[in-house]
């Protein structure tokens, strides 16, 4: 599968936490799980501990992505 096709991993909906980025088909905030990474130097199984709806592939995937492009995430915005 092309890597612009796949569905992004990170959404914002008005209706699920104000629009914030959160993990796709969750209510967990984005912001927050990298947060928990890089300020306060989780692991990605420590993060998965703690959110058992995530599993360590896709936060490893954020993560990756957010590395590898500065800071900035793709995200898909849900317009109702």
């Amino acid at each position: 599968m092309d890597v612009g096709s796949e569905e992004p991993l990170v959404t914002c909906d008005p209706d699920v936490l104000g629009g914030k980025p959160v993990f796709r088909n969750t209510r967990i905030p984005v912001l927050q799980i990298l947060r928990h990474y890089y300020v306060e130097k989780w692991s990605v199984e420590e993060i998965v501990s703690e959110y058992p709806s995530l599993d360590p592939q896709t936060v490893r995937r954020v993560i990756e992505e957010y590395e590898k492009n500065g800071g900035v995430l793709r995200v898909r915005f849900v317009v109702r």
